[in-house]
């Protein structure tokens, strides 16, 4: 039948083409158009703390920035539960509402971005994008008194202890790693 045949399955005829189809291959190097790129959505229940490209990078490697847009998203603060925040500097003398705050950014030629919310009991959840060094007022939170405080920053858990205090110091390590620099009162 020349490029066609014909398959009988269950009583039914079915045509299958084998001349080939429409979709030439890229050669290597040509990148797909953007109808043809898969995106994600917030709808098929992702969320993104804050703006941009998906990045890959390994566990290891700390976040980089990206080049400074010419203007940066709105950082906000809702001081109704789950408290979320979300901070965007160029500097860490930018404003920065809420109970997180930028200290210091890995390349300061870069915008920095970080996002937490307070969604279960005792458990912080933060991102951060080009942070190297970042304040947590944790009094500012409904701690539930007698229990364990977790914090996840960029997955990684760690687990505060109970001290008199203030605010929380986080410094994150030339591997990628967290660490709690120092707590003030």
């Amino acid at each position: 039948m020349g490029g066609r045949s014909l398959i009988r399955i269950g009583g039914l005829a079915v045509a299958v083409a084998l001349a080939g189809c429409n979709n030439k291959p890229r050669s290597a190097g040509t990148e797909a158009a953007p109808s043809d790129q898969v995106t994600s959505s917030a709808a098929a229940g992702e969320t993104k703390p804050f703006p941009g490209p998906a990045v890959a990078r390994s566990a290891s490697e700390p976040a980089t920035g990206r080049p400074v847009p010419a203007s940066l998203p709105t950082s906000t603060y809702d001081s109704t539960p789950p408290y979320p925040v979300r901070i965007f500097v160029r500097s860490p003398e930018d404003e920065q509402p809420g109970w997180l705050r930028i200290l210091s950014l890995i390349d300061p030629k870069a915008a920095a971005a970080c996002s937490g919310q307070f969604a279960v009991k005792n458990q912080i959840e933060v991102t951060t994008d080009n942070v190297r060094q970042i304040r947590i007022h944790i009094s500012h939170l409904p701690l539930a008194e007698r229990k364990r405080i977790i914090l996840r920053i960029d997955d990684q858990p760690i687990e505060l202890a109970r001290k008199n205090r203030d605010y929380v110091i986080l410094e994150r390590r030339t591997t990628g790693e967290w660490n709690v620099a120092k707590s003030l009162p």
